[in-house]
């Protein structure tokens, strides 16, 4: 009998040991649940910015890189896009004896190029994606000199950049 008065003593201090231990269990459990939520949080954060930043540098090359081949008596001219209105930048080259152009415009949030023959229709199914822009914008300053503007919109800010590129060799009139 001994034995089982003994027992149910150290039910009772057990009982009360195992409530305190499963609460402390289930403090520490809801604490570090919430901490990884908000780093998560944190890093997709970091990682969206990352990749609207790479997304502005890649567009921010390819207009500079593009500009410096072209940069030819009248090869570079602004166009509105015949389909949007938006201003697009059309380069004009000279490939194995033919003409062609070269368009570059922003259209559903990316930035596209194409290259078409001179009165040929710019096409969305015939052009590939530079980048993800949420807005682009080019105009000329004095004919000599080529202005762009992109950005990125994030949650809780846009990104931009902008260029200018002067010409050497002049704009052409369009």
């Amino acid at each position: 009998m001994k034995h089982f008065q003994s027992l149910s003593r150290c039910q009772g201090h057990s009982l009360t040991e195992l409530l305190l231990v499963m609460a402390l269990l289930l403090f520490f459990g809801t604490a570090s649940f919430t901490l990884m939520a908000a780093g998560n949080s944190a890093s997709q954060q970091v990682i969206d910015r990352q990749q609207a930043q790479s997304q502005l540098r890649t567009a921010a090359a390819y207009m500079n890189t593009r500009l410096r081949q072209q940069d030819r008596q009248n090869a570079v001219t602004l166009r509105p896009h015949p389909e949007t209105g938006h201003t697009a930048l059309v380069l004009t080259e000279v490939y194995y004896g033919e003409l062609w152009e070269t368009w570059v415009y922003h259209r559903e949030g990316t930035l596209r190029e194409v290259q078409v023959i001179p009165g040929d229709p710019v096409r969305d199914d015939f052009s590939f994606e530079i980048a993800l822009l949420d807005t682009f914008e080019v105009e000329m300053e004095e004919g000599t000199t080529l202005h762009f503007q992109m950005g990125v919109n994030g949650e809780d800010q846009t990104l931009m950049r902008s260029g200018y590129y002067r010409l050497k060799a002049g704009a052409g009139v369009e």
